[in-house]
């Protein structure tokens, strides 16, 4: 949990950190709007101010990987990949100070979208800049 890693941090100095971004206990830490990753930050980086944060999450969502840079995390790796890549991310976090493979920094495209056009060809596919007024994928 939040209170314990915190405690760990502060009295080991570690060179590098493996965190858990949903690392349970964040409300504990008093800070309830933050996922646990991001409320250790908070907390550890000032106490432990040479240990760099390798973040871990089964999620790649630009919002996850976002709030934890912000907080201090030097680098994002998601669950399920091999024992290399956990490697090279730890290593290149304490030899270079940051982390982030292709999978966090690869933009995923936006599904194409079909909306009616009363003023063009019936249905028209595009990359969902359809007018703003646009709500349905039905015709109106």
């Amino acid at each position: 949990d939040v209170p314990s890693a915190v405690t760990i941090i502060a009295d080991v100095q570690p060179d590098v950190v493996l965190l858990d971004v949903h690392l349970p206990g964040a409300a504990d830490a008093g800070i309830p709007d933050a996922s646990g990753g991001e409320a250790v930050l908070r907390r550890a980086s000032p106490l432990a101010p040479q240990t760099r944060f390798l973040a871990l999450s089964v999620s790649d969502a630009a919002e996850d990987v976002v709030r934890v840079i912000r907080a201090g995390a030097r680098g994002y790796i998601t669950k399920g990949r091999d024992i290399d890549q956990f490697t090279e991310g730890l290593r290149k976090v304490l030899d270079y100070g940051f982390y982030f493979p292709p999978e966090v920094t690869t933009p995923t495209p936006a599904p194409p979208c079909i909306w009616w056009n009363h003023w063009a060809s019936p249905w028209k596919t595009s990359s969902c800049n359809a007018p703003a007024w646009i709500t349905t994928n039905t015709p109106h």
